[in-house]
């Protein structure tokens, strides 16, 4: 239960047929103050604060609150003042998660009830600089992707491809998003092995500069065919390596190329064992090879199958329940995923 000024209540209920009224006896809500600055004691005008977890539960995020229909917003100020201050004067007494953003800083993530006293928070510089060269030549690299890797321990690298972006002139700039974990920077570049930086932390001094001199190598090519014989033009095709997963459901952080009018599709070399799976209206393939193969050969699309049933519930028929497929694959850690 949320109501401006009085501290939000949170309730667990197992919904019975004889279940009596729920009342709710408010009380007013404490003040949470977040001063916001820079490492060198600035206030950092305008940072954005997400309330999160509280009571164990994502309940009070504005992201399921605003994009609810029925329920109102919960008017909690957003971002911070021109000073740097952000306030939530109504907050419970019990401790709340929030988040930390701006640009050109790292997040940072604390947890504080109301009635605390004012905390100052010191946002980290997030920025990572370098150069990206051709190591044979020396010659900067015209166009390149920047991917950051979340580093959950040394066997599991997870890349964040949704948060990726371009790099231009061999000129790299990185801004690193979280505090809690190490992260890697992963380079990549048609027509060059692709590369992992080292291990760092954002804000350490140590991650702050960081230079890739990336080996020309022939990409991952392919043809991809339909069922009859004839190039299957903008078919899908994701690229799974022992770190990164490609999801056949829809997925963002999926590594993916779309296919030429003749059937063709590239990836930069991954310098990894790689799988490739190829999707159309018409089809699916997929195909597995070592780390020295870059030729996928020919893919062949193989017309989807279908899966039919019935769903019932004490004998009765269930309506628009949602049901969820998915592939069984045992994974090891060399393997792509």
């Amino acid at each position: 239960v949320v109501a401006r000024g009085w501290a939000p209540q949170l309730r667990e209920v197992n919904i019975l047929a004889n279940l009596p009224p729920q009342d709710f006896q408010m009380t007013l809500g404490k003040t949470i103050r977040l001063r916001i600055v820079d490492a060198a004691g600035k206030p950092v005008s305008k940072a954005m604060v997400n309330v999160g977890e509280w009571k164990g539960a994502m309940s009070l995020p504005s992201n399921f609150v605003y994009n609810h229909p029925k329920v109102p917003g919960p008017e909690i100020a957003v971002e911070a003042n021109v000073d740097g201050v952000w306030e939530w004067t109504w907050a419970p007494d019990d401790p709340v998660k929030l988040t930390i953003h701006m640009e050109g800083f790292a997040s940072s993530e604390l947890e504080i009830a109301g009635g605390a006293p004012e905390r100052t928070v010191a946002l980290k510089a997030g920025h990572v600089t370098g150069r990206v060269t051709d190591a044979a030549t020396g010659k900067p690299i015209p166009t390149f992707t920047v991917i950051p890797v979340d580093v959950f321990s040394k066997e599991f690298l997870s890349p964040e491809r949704a948060r990726s972006i371009a790099g231009r002139d061999g000129r790299l700039v990185f801004v690193g998003h979280r505090t809690d974990i190490p992260l890697r920077i992963r380079i990549e570049a048609m027509g060059y092995r692709t590369q992992d930086g080292p291990e760092f932390r954002v804000g350490v001094v140590a991650g702050q500069a960081q230079d890739f001199r990336l080996q020309p190598s022939k990409p991952v090519v392919g043809l991809v065919l339909d069922a009859v014989g004839k190039p299957a033009a903008n078919a899908e095709v994701l690229l799974a390596t022992p770190t990164e997963q490609a999801d056949i459901s829809p997925d963002e952080d999926n590594h993916k190329s779309l296919t030429d009018a003749a059937g063709r599709f590239a990836f930069p070399d991954p310098g990894a064992p790689w799988a490739v799976i190829a999707r159309s209206d018409a089809g699916y393939a997929r195909a597995e090879f070592q780390t020295s193969h870059r030729d996928a050969g020919t893919l062949r699309l193989q017309p989807w199958a279908s899966i039919r049933g019935q769903l019932h519930d004490g004998g009765q028929p269930v309506r628009g329940a949602t049901i969820m497929l998915g592939s069984i694959r045992l994974h090891a850690l060399n393997e792509p995923k």
